[in-house]
């Protein structure tokens, strides 16, 4: 099969290998989503980093970044809802 993929042995066994570990983010993870409910969504990436650090959390702002993506976690924008944001953005019909 690996020959008919154009792949290497040692590719397959190594993406294998990434499969099976486990997530080395998981703990900052639970974190970076637990404080994102605290705060009931009004929370950035920049905001998060700063309570993250004052927990003697070691991170960057872009692991932070990256890992609020992933999870799907956005704040809202001036405490807007995001069906507000929705609503603001298309024309108004009179």
């Amino acid at each position: 099969m690996l020959p008919i993929a154009h792949l290497p042995k040692s590719t397959f066994y190594d993406h294998r290998n990434r499969l099976r570990r486990a997530d080395r983010h998981a703990e900052l993870k639970e974190a970076i989503r637990e404080t994102f409910e605290d705060a009931k969504g009004a929370y950035g990436h920049r905001r998060i980093l700063a309570i993250l650090r004052r927990q003697r959390r070691r991170v960057s702002k872009k692991t932070v970044l990256t890992l609020m993506h992933t999870l799907g976690l956005q704040c809202l924008a001036n405490g807007t809802t995001p069906s507000e944001e929705k609503s603001a953005r298309q024309p108004r019909t009179c």
